[in-house]
């Protein structure tokens, strides 16, 4: 496959591509991928459809936002909303993800006097996390924060690059700011 490619159906040979085949298809895809990522899709569509089966089989899917005017972004923000994708921002992240290399190119060191501009409840999810990778429902057991505040809360911290959100919904702290 590697050198020479391949073509991988459960049809025969003679079967022409029909639209009410492409979820079949799209379950082998889903299937032999390692990382499932949806670049562009309306609120329905084949991709969703794939993005769905890739998380039945526990494959990470990520998904690249878009505006929110944009019918062609809304089925991937809705993929990021319903925690069903993560964001991809960078093939170095996404790299790293995955396990390809040891150390993200494009995590940012902090200034330690950051964590004296955090909140009580943002200083209390840094120090759970000290502990190590968590996922958001074991976050919000341990903590009793309500889901959306605690989304709220997760993505604060990652847009601070203090937190990096693992496929799984696992929350982990950013290399340069654990101990």
């Amino acid at each position: 496959m590697l050198h020479h490619g391949a073509l991988i159906t459960e049809f025969p040979f003679h079967v022409r591509g029909k639209k009410e085949n492409f979820p079949k298809r799209n379950r082998i895809v889903a299937a032999m991928c390692d990382a499932l990522i949806v670049v562009e899709s309306a609120m329905k569509g084949g991709s969703l459809i794939t993005a769905d089966l890739a998380n039945g089989y526990n494959k990470d899917v990520y998904a690249l936002p878009g505006k929110l005017s944009d019918g062609m972004s809304a089925g991937c923000n809705a993929l990021i909303h319903k925690h069903q994708a993560a964001i991809i921002s960078s093939i170095d992240e996404l790299i790293f993800d995955l396990g390809y290399t040891d150390t993200p190119k494009n995590i940012k060191q902090k200034a330690p006097d950051l964590f004296s501009t955090l909140s009580d409840e943002e200083q209390r999810l840094i120090k759970l996390l000290e502990g190590g990778e968590m996922t958001i429902d074991n976050i919000h057991y341990e903590t009793g924060i309500a889901i959306n505040r605690l989304a709220f809360l997760l993505l604060n911290l990652e847009f601070a690059n203090l937190v990096n959100v693992l496929p799984g919904k696992t929350y982990v702290l950013c290399q340069s700011n654990s101990h």
